[in-house]
């Protein structure tokens, strides 16, 4: 794996991520308009079924996920939203953080 495309792959910390569910036809709740986000059935395609390991852009690791939670909901109508946080061991000026994200900007 090419650790380069990662902005934090050699900032000591960790990635963390938060699963937001919402309805089709819903607003996202992060409100970041970037286009759908997939289905609970097309989580559960790319996983496997309802666990399985997803891939952070801020660091490049695996980490561990489970769509059990929403096992009685609409497969084909609920979306789900994954919004990334990089927690750092040591602290970061906040232009070192702005120089490392730069390249990643969406739009």
């Amino acid at each position: 794996m090419d650790k380069g495309k990662f902005p934090y792959a050699d900032v000591p910390g960790h990635a963390v991520f938060e699963l937001l569910p919402y309805w089709e036809g819903q607003a996202r709740p992060n409100n970041v308009e970037l286009g759908a986000d997939p289905t609970l059935r097309d989580r559960r395609e790319r996983l496997g079924g309802d666990t399985g390991e997803i891939l952070d852009p801020l660091k490049g690791e695996c980490h561990p996920v489970s769509l059990l939670a929403y096992a009685t909901k609409d497969p084909d109508r609920l979306r789900l939203c994954i919004t990334w946080k990089f927690k750092s061991d040591s602290p970061l000026l906040e232009d070192e953080i702005r120089r490392r994200l730069a390249p990643f900007k969406v739009g």
